[in-house]
């Protein structure tokens, strides 16, 4: 009888969180381009931008350490804020903000929190003028006999 051998295997790897998300981000925007003509690709770029906010932010929370030896007590801020930290530390200045990449910053974080705390919402529009079609009766006719009700 054979006496059976065994090895221990260990693994390590180092996960850079915000280039797996671009990864994603770009994944999925890519995607949505090629099927940007077919049903459901809005989803595609609402995937990609809320991606591209997790992304950024997962870079800044990889190079705060780096740079401000006390991180961890900034790691709860805004991603606005920490970029403003960040700068200031790197002494890397920015024009106004109503500017890019300042106002994109902005635009994205926005609306990335608008899909994390997302609410349910009623939409409406105002009523608008539109031209009568004189064939009225056929179109009803021709529409309602694609849908199978005619």
């Amino acid at each position: 009888m054979k006496t059976r051998r065994y090895v221990f295997v260990a693994k390590e790897r180092t996960v850079h969180m915000y280039a797996e998300l671009w990864h994603a981000s770009s994944s999925v925007l890519e995607t949505g381009l090629s099927l940007s003509k077919q049903r459901g690709s809005p989803w595609q770029f609402l995937s990609s931008i809320v991606l591209t906010a997790f992304a950024f932010e997962a870079y800044l929370n990889h190079v705060g350490p780096q740079v401000i030896a006390c991180w961890a007590d900034h790691e709860r801020l805004r991603p606005p804020l920490k970029f403003e930290l960040l700068s200031e530390a790197l002494k890397v200045a920015f024009a106004k903000r109503s500017r890019t990449p300042l106002a994109t910053m902005k635009k994205l974080f926005k609306f990335r929190n608008e899909m994390a705390h997302g609410k349910t919402e009623r939409l409406s529009s105002q009523p608008s003028r539109r031209k009568v079609i004189n064939n009225l009766d056929d179109y009803w006719v021709r529409n309602c006999a694609l849908l199978g009700s005619a």
